[in-house]
């Protein structure tokens, strides 16, 4: 499950779950920075992404540093 927080045109802040996405193992920081980065692409919010919540693993913080 993905929760982002996006910016509206007008400046204002959306918090949303925004995608839940099935993943095979193993779920290495490459594997889920592709799976975020397609989506992310896909939906074309790029510009409108505000923050991504996650927890402390450190394939996560691996992730992050990938995006």
């Amino acid at each position: 499950m993905h929760h982002m927080s996006l910016l509206d045109d007008d400046g204002k802040i959306h918090k949303r779950i925004v995608k839940f996405a099935f993943m095979k193992a193993p779920h290495t920081s490459i594997a889920m920075f592709s799976e975020v980065l397609k989506f992310i692409q896909e939906w074309n919010i790029e510009d409108k992404l505000f923050a991504i919540i996650l927890d402390n693993a450190s394939n996560n913080n691996a992730m992050v540093k990938l995006l």
